[in-house]
């Protein structure tokens, strides 16, 4: 009986290891020096994997202000997370896009997985081998000044800063080897198990 609730427990043990979630990435946006020919006081972050056509993922897709600093946004469900992070883990180094919207114009960049979640180094393109739980946007920090530096000295202008972080979370698909020696384990425990109940009845 000991030996079948040490086989029951092991086998919890196991499965957590396969079901539990934790942060697996991050990588961070900022800059403390922008500014556009408008007024404006809050901006839309916008980002997506995928071409355009024939489909793409959006992963985040937020309007922030300075009333956001210290949130922490949530990405976990719909079409659009399920397209995504079946783009971001095919092993395929895809396009990835991310922008700052202002009512009207904005800035952003187009890159490749790779590039934007790994700088270009090693060969890690994507997160290959991993189901993703969530993607998480925090808005560390933003400010925005208006009429600001107004260059154009018609007093339409805003200065504006962010500072973004974008986690990822998730869980490792393949089980790692410490996982392989529970199941040896759970194994010898069920053989042994086993063993004894056909000896008591005999």
């Amino acid at each position: 009986m000991k030996a079948l609730s040490l086989l029951i427990s092991l086998y919890f043990l196991v499965f957590s290891a396969f079901s539990s979630a934790a942060l697996i990435h991050s990588v961070n946006l900022n800059s403390t020096d922008e500014g556009m020919n408008q007024i404006f006081d809050k901006l839309t972050f916008n980002l997506n994997v995928g071409e355009i056509d024939p489909f793409m993922g959006n992963i985040a897709q937020y309007e922030f202000s300075e009333n956001d600093i210290g949130n922490s946004i949530f990405f976990n469900s719909g079409e659009s997370f399920r397209v995504a992070t079946d783009f971001l883990t095919n092993g395929v180094d895809d396009e990835l896009s991310w922008f700052l919207l202002a009512p009207a114009g904005g800035l952003g960049s187009i890159s490749t997985e790779s590039e934007f979640l790994f700088d270009g180094l090693g060969n890690q393109v994507d997160f290959f081998g991993t189901n993703i739980s969530a993607f998480e946007l925090i808005i560390n920090n933003t400010y925005f000044i208006s009429p600001g530096d107004n260059l154009n000295s018609d007093d339409i202008w805003t200065n504006y800063g962010y500072d973004l972080t974008l986690n990822i979370h998730g869980a490792t698909a393949v089980p790692e080897p410490s996982t392989y020696l529970l199941f040896l384990i759970a194994l010898i425990l069920t053989v042994m198990v086993r063993n004894n109940k056909n000896r008591l009845l005999r």
